[in-house]
């Protein structure tokens, strides 16, 4: 006998996928959108030294391509 659960056992799987999916490229934008107001914008210019800025900028940015690597290979596997 199948239960109700089971039988949308699945479904809900695939729905965190998706979700799991979208919330990955969702921070894979903010890893780059820091970066980028990090060492292109005078956003940060009075509050971090320059030095600073530029450093957890590229942090940053190399973060979201490991990232975006990740999403990648994880996406082609599953």
């Amino acid at each position: 006998m199948e239960t109700e659960k089971d039988a949308q056992g699945p479904k809900k799987n695939g729905v965190k996928i998706t979700l799991g999916y979208i919330f990955g490229i969702f921070m894979i934008l903010i890893y780059f959108g820091m970066a980028y107001l990090l060492i292109f914008t005078p956003l940060f210019e009075n509050t971090f030294l320059e030095i600073f800025r530029y450093g957890i900028g590229i942090v940053f940015a190399i973060y979201g391509i490991f990232r975006a690597y990740r999403q990648i290979k994880n996406q082609r596997y599953s």
